[in-house]
């Protein structure tokens, strides 16, 4: 059974929830926290938190551990970029980018690829060339 939090939806709370899914960091803190990816979507994350310091005697709060999810997450792209990758290696399988859609509202569209990824670095805090700028990294303590 999942948990699900009461939320008055207003458009602060859909940005914050938009952000907070574009991001990936429940993910990102599953994988750094082993628990099973597949469970964490049935969870809510005040329950994950209280599990992680069950566990690890730690105090952390929501903010906290989603920022290890962040952290872990622009280590990885650092880690990924030292080893050649580039924006040109941020792509979609060919069919979603040369064949517009058949159906639905999306019907006869393209998605404008270069113009998503501008938005998705932003949003990241990269430059772009998805970067991790130094900005993001003093942020997160990395630097």
């Amino acid at each position: 059974m999942a948990f699900v939090p009461s939320v008055s939806w207003n458009s602060r709370s859909i940005t914050h929830l938009a952000n907070y899914l574009s991001q990936s960091l429940p993910m990102n803190s599953s994988d750094q926290s082993k628990f099973c990816s597949i469970a964490m979507s049935a969870l809510d994350m005040p329950i994950l938190v209280t599990w992680t310091n069950c566990v690890t005697g730690w105090d952390m709060d929501t903010a906290e551990l989603l920022r290890v999810g962040e952290r872990s997450f622009n280590l990885k792209r650092l880690l990924n970029l030292a080893c050649g990758m580039t924006r040109a290696d941020d792509t979609l399988p060919r069919r979603f980018t040369h064949e517009p859609f058949e159906a639905g509202s999306s019907a006869g569209h393209v998605p404008d690829l270069p113009r998503m990824l501008d938005e998705y670095y932003a949003t990241r805090g990269w430059d772009n060339d998805g970067v991790p700028t130094q900005t993001k990294l003093s942020q997160l303590g990395l630097m």
